[in-house]
């Protein structure tokens, strides 16, 4: 039926049929009626005029689309707020080597047409000043010249010790600081239950009725993370995730539902101690904090996938070996 009536929607034909009334067809030029009755439809239908150009294989495409359009307004799904909370770099980047040889460029170029700085003529005035002491005009007293003053200020950087870009928990490894990778983003990811199996994700909690998104997303954090100060970006999510259930799961209405679609809240970190708590509405088992490549030797493939393209890529791209065209 559906496949009929697909076919002659597309050609310009509309089209019903009733197991009870007579059936209408007609053009839309209404050159063309029949009215007839169910057991004659077949007879009316092969007796139709279809227009030479009439695409047979987009009316059936246009009819299967119908079938599977209707197959999925019969699909039931849980909806769930997800929270990807992360924790912005505390560090730049280390320069690589096309930075490390533009600064000096830079700075080379900016000394060369540069006037002379205060010290630089602090110096010139000193050796006039020192000629003057040396004659006699000038008394020295605790007169401290631009080259004592530069001599001083040198040792005392020779003591200074800069601070290691690597910590104490870089060196141990542990995925649970937030005290690493200082120069990089980190994800809070959680072991969560989902059916019977627990899997690496970032926290999700299934939406009431009478509950928004956002506050949903909201809700993850208090669950799990009470001690935990963070502000979610947004009212509207900003991804979307969906997987499907094994096949006859039902919900608590007894219905049987196809899966569910995850949609992802951006949040970040600003301070709090991260202690979670595994929670009756959130079964959690433990929780990282990773870096983006580490992201992909926890997060299932596809669940990676999605992850990656709602994250600003934070690799910067080396031009060490590329053979550009200087002018």
């Amino acid at each position: 039926m559906a496949l009929i009536q697909g076919m002659l929607k597309t050609s310009g034909l509309s089209f019903s049929i009733s197991k009870y009334l007579s059936t209408e067809c007609r053009s839309s030029s209404n050159k063309l009626r029949y009215i007839c009755q169910p057991q004659r439809c077949h007879h009316h239908i092969s007796n139709l005029w279809i227009p030479a150009s009439w695409n047979f294989r987009a009316a059936t495409t246009a009819a299967a689309s119908n079938d599977s359009t209707l197959d999925n307004l019969q699909e039931k799904w849980d909806i769930y707020a997800s929270i990807c909370l992360e924790r912005k770099p505390l560090l730049t980047k280390e320069k690589t080597s096309l930075e490390k040889k533009y600064t000096a460029f830079l700075t080379e170029y900016e000394l060369e047409s540069s006037h002379k700085s205060d010290h630089e003529i602090r110096n010139q005035n000193d050796a006039t000043l020192l000629e003057k002491i040396k004659t006699g005009e000038v008394d020295q007293g605790s007169f401290q010249t631009a080259q004592d003053f530069e001599d001083k200020s040198t040792a005392e950087l020779l003591t200074f010790v800069p601070m290691s870009r690597k910590t104490d928990a870089d060196e141990l490894n542990d995925t649970k600081s937030l005290n690493r990778a200082l120069d990089s983003h980190l994800v809070f990811v959680v072991e969560q239950k989902l059916g019977k199996n627990y899997e690496w994700i970032c926290p999700q909690l299934k939406v009431h009725s009478a509950e928004t998104l956002r506050r949903t997303a909201e809700r993850i954090l208090e669950e799990i993370c009470p001690n935990v100060q963070a502000k979610v970006m947004g009212n509207a999510p900003f991804g979307f995730y969906k997987y499907r259930y094994p096949s006859g799961t039902k919900n608590e209405s007894g219905d049987e539902m196809t899966g569910a679609k995850v949609f992802f809240y951006k949040a970040n970190y600003f301070k709090g101690k991260t202690e979670v708590s595994n929670s009756k509405i959130i079964p959690v088992n433990d929780f990282l904090w990773l870096t983006r490549t580490e992201l992909k030797s926890k997060l299932k493939d596809k669940y990676h996938r999605t992850l990656s393209k709602l994250l600003v890529p934070e690799d910067i791209i080396s031009m060490d070996n590329c053979n550009l065209p200087y002018h």
